[in-house]
């Protein structure tokens, strides 16, 4: 933009010496400009002065974020997927199964004192986490966290009227069998149906999880953590959603769907899908 205007005004230099050339007049002297009048150099903006941050990066750069939880930015790239929920100021969002609430934190200053961050999990998810909650968001930062452990099928005799919820990495795990048991965590469709009565008419849906070769379901949940995209887009569509968007910001090209996402070589580095579904508007 800046060459354009420097180069707008080359010409314009030229074009006017060239209208000058056959002048054999002597250039008019310089005005005097008494001391008083010379201009002073504007001063250097006050970091009040200042544009504010954008709202998300200042979210993700504050200083009461975990050190553990800030590490994981540079892998789960926060601000696309924060962008994709469509939330501000009074929003009422949802971080499901969100474990110590890595979403939640990033959400809550972007909702405001006037909105509400529900971090839920379930009691699968719960049972890895409980011991670390005691006093999670009791700062002023999380004071509109809202802590829940309720089964998915049952969000919603709980939750209701919400704008979004973001599903991160953990829609596979209603489909784990745990030790001893026959039947999955969650029955997936309940739970669908579920999250659907919770969000408003209109209200988001996002839902990132690591890719799978197509396949059983309960056996890629079971042994690699994944699922396929496909997969999920039918159950969600079935429960009434209709899909908005589809990113590939977390796609890395640097995995191997046949082996865990815990591995070594790949670990933080799977190819993650990222779904943006919408509740119909009425």
């Amino acid at each position: 933009m800046r060459k354009a205007h420097l180069l707008a005004i080359a010409s314009t230099a030229a074009i006017l010496a060239a209208c000058g050339g056959g002048n054999d007049e002597s250039p008019a002297p310089e005005p005097q400009v008494e001391e008083s009048e010379k201009l002073s150099p504007a001063p250097t903006p006050m970091a009040s002065d200042m544009e504010p941050a954008d709202p998300v990066e200042a979210a993700l750069a504050s200083p009461s974020r975990p050190a553990d939880q800030v590490e994981l930015d540079e892998a789960r790239k926060p601000g696309a997927i924060v962008a994709l929920m469509d939330v501000g100021e009074g929003s009422r969002v949802v971080d499901l199964n969100g474990g110590t609430g890595y979403y939640a934190e990033i959400l809550s200053p972007l909702v405001g004192p006037e909105g509400e961050v529900i971090l839920h999990n379930d009691n699968f998810y719960g049972g890895f986490v409980r011991d670390r909650m005691d006093g999670r968001f009791d700062d002023e930062v999380g004071q509109n966290v809202d802590v829940i452990e309720v089964p998915l099928e049952e969000l919603a005799g709980v939750v209701q009227g919400v704008d979004s919820m973001v599903y991160a990495l953990a829609y596979h795990d209603m489909f784990v069998v745990r030790e001893g048991e026959t039947e999955p965590v969650a029955d997936h469709e309940a739970a669908l149906a579920s999250i659907f009565e919770a969000l408003k008419p209109g209200g988001t849906f996002v839902v990132i999880d690591h890719v799978a070769m197509p396949g059983d379901v309960t056996e890629a949940a079971n042994t690699v953590h994944r699922i396929a995209p496909a997969t999920v887009k039918a159950q969600v569509e079935a429960a009434g959603f209709s899909l908005m968007e589809v990113s590939d910001v977390l796609m890395t090209g640097e995995d191997d769907y046949s082996i865990s996402v815990f591995d070594p070589s790949v670990r933080r580095k799977t190819d993650r899908f990222v779904f943006k579904f919408q509740k119909p508007a009425e």
